[in-house]
């Protein structure tokens, strides 16, 4: 072991809601919170499309703002021109986006469009039913099933949301320039008919900052055990064993949760994969060295998985509550018993401050690497998009819709406003170059400097294409960029939007085929179903629609890669 490592409508929409969710906890590599979110290249990395990616922000960020006769600002007369958007309920939940908070007043002032807000921390069961009855929607608006591209093309088959090609063109310079620069995002927003009908969350650029499934230890608690940073999957059982066993927080009771985490039961421990050869992060479908697509929980490393995985429930190594929300699982951890746990690897300084702060100054959570198996270790990053936010069919704000889109996402002035903030409250310009300040990265009220940003309303999931130099500035002081350096992350599977007909597969299987294996493996894991079951949920995988999901999977997987089918 390492002694220490740096650290056609309703049903139809119903179906894509619960299937993306489903995929999205069977996968890992979503979005926790940016993921649980979960996403966020380098140059020349091979990308979900298989050319070769141009260079992060530096090749979409450095344009001048928007001109011409099209677009001035400001686009609206501050009176009079508003819009209703309709989108998640931010990060931070001390506020809510609909108490317009001081970023967005700024945006206001500087488009003079007034923005109606309807943000909602449970998005998808709030928009679904008024997306099904077609009528009285927002002038923008998430599509859901939220964090995924999945629910785009069908509500464009529906007639339901309007292409945004022409608009961008007339009346988005911004948007264009980022495009033309960006071939892979835009193949990525582009529908199976060639029509761009959303614009959307982008936060590829920082991708290879930030480890989705990044491992955190107890490195106090290593320290006063004697023990050393776990390397496999066998150090891992021992270290894990020695935290239940031997009292390392020392208050003499038997309190310590060795592994823990936010909704377990969703995430399944896909970042432990790595020690079976498998992608840590991976979801359930996959690819071999010749392309050939397959479902992951029917291997036989997967088997393996599981099987220990029902070891350490049995053994009590794994936290009971399977279902911790941010909120619930921060609490845990304030009260100095979770050994380890998985997380985005920015929230180092996050969790070692609550851990300061509730009384436990010399307690820190390190980032350790995934466990190795027999072949070299590989993470799945994040995905490149997420939300992805349209125009209704309907509207008669489409103009104004998408030339403040244009200002928010695609504009150097708004991305400064939605990612930096206000100019001397949240950041000042030293040597000719942004920095941030003590109010982000010291913020008297104790906050860390993610959600000091989000106390305003920046630094969100709303229209997000976040820069390299942000992340950075951010996390320039901690491991989480070292970390990813230093981790051998891969592209996740190609996230393309699916055709009618792949569609249709889809909507015919996918609910019934994804709520059978999460329900299956969570059963195998917690010993509710015995392991000596496995031959039997094989076989019923095969026989609710496993090869006509996976003869899609493969579909996509060409199309992403330019193969022929």
């Amino acid at each position: 072991m390492r002694k220490k490592s740096i650290e056609k409508m309703g049903s139809r929409i119903i179906g894509l809601v619960l299937t993306a969710a489903l995929l999205a906890g069977c996968s890992g590599g979503g979005a926790s919170e940016e993921t649980s979110a979960s996403s966020e290249q380098a140059a020349g990395a091979e990308t979900t499309d298989g050319s070769a990616q141009s260079t992060a922000e530096g090749e979409t960020g450095g344009a001048a703002s928007a001109s011409g006769d099209a677009y001035t600002l400001p686009i609206g007369d501050g009176e009079t021109d508003n819009l209703t958007v309709a989108c998640l309920e931010g990060w931070y939940t001390a506020v809510s986006i609909n108490d317009n908070l001081e970023i967005w007043q700024e945006i206001e002032n500087r488009t003079g469009v007034k923005i109606n807000w309807e943000a909602s921390a449970d998005y998808d069961t709030v928009m679904q039913p008024r997306i099904a009855a077609g009528s009285d929607l927002p002038d923008i608006f998430v599509v859901p099933p939220s964090m995924t591209n999945t629910g785009v093309y069908n509500l464009a088959q529906e007639g339901l949301i309007q292409p945004l090609d022409d608009l961008i063109s007339q009346y988005a310079p911004d948007i264009q320039r980022v495009l033309d620069e960006d071939p892979e995002l835009k193949n990525l927003l582009t529908a199976p008919d060639g029509h761009i009908y959303t614009i959307a969350d982008t936060p590829k650029y920082v991708n290879d900052m930030v480890v989705a499934n990044a491992l955190f230890i107890r490195q106090d608690w290593l320290d006063t055990l004697g023990l050393e940073q776990p390397e496999t999957i066998e150090d891992w059982y021992e270290v894990l064993t020695a935290f239940k066993n031997e009292d390392p927080n020392g208050n003499g009771i038997q309190d310590e949760i060795p592994l823990s985490g936010i909704d377990l039961a969703s995430g399944l421990f896909s970042y432990l994969l790595s020690s079976y050869d498998l992608p840590a992060g991976v979801g359930p479908w996959w690819y071999d060295e010749n392309g050939e697509v397959f479902c992951v929980y029917t291997t036989e490393e997967y088997k393996n998985f599981v099987t220990e995985m029902n070891r350490w429930y049995a053994e009590g190594l794994i936290d009971m509550e399977l279902t911790r929300d941010e909120a619930n699982f921060q609490a845990l951890c304030a009260t100095n018993t979770v050994g380890a746990f998985s997380h985005l690897s920015e929230r180092e300084t996050q969790y070692n401050n609550l851990l300061a702060t509730s009384g436990y100054p010399e307690a820190v959570h390190s980032l350790i690497h995934h466990p190795a198996g027999t072949k070299e270790v590989q993470v799945v990053k994040r995905d490149p998009t997420w939300n992805h936010y349209a125009i209704p069919a309907s509207s008669d704000k489409a103009e104004l819709a998408v030339k403040w889109m244009n200002f928010v996402w695609g504009s150097d002035e708004g991305v400064t406003l939605t990612e930096w903030g206000i100019e001397g409250k949240t950041w000042e310009e030293v040597d000719g170059k942004k920095q941030y300040t003590d109010f982000v990265l010291n913020n008297p009220d104790g906050l860390d400097p993610y959600n000091a940003l989000r106390s305003l309303g920046a630094s969100n999931t709303i229209l997000v294409r976040t820069p390299t130099e942000v992340y950075e500035a951010l996390n320039g002081q901690g491991n989480a960029i070292p970390y990813a350096e230093s981790t051998n992350m891969i592209e996740p599977f190609p996230n393309m939007m699916s055709t009618p007909e792949e569609q249709d597969i889809l909507d015919m299987y996918s609910t019934d085929f994804d709520t059978y294996c999460s329900e299956s493996i969570l059963g195998f894991i917690t010993g509710t179903t015995d392991m000596g079951e496995w031959q039997s949920f094989v076989d019923t995988l095969n026989s609710i629609g496993l090869e006509e999901l996976r003869t899609v999977k493969q579909a996509q997987y060409n199309r992403s890669r330019g193969r022929k089918p």
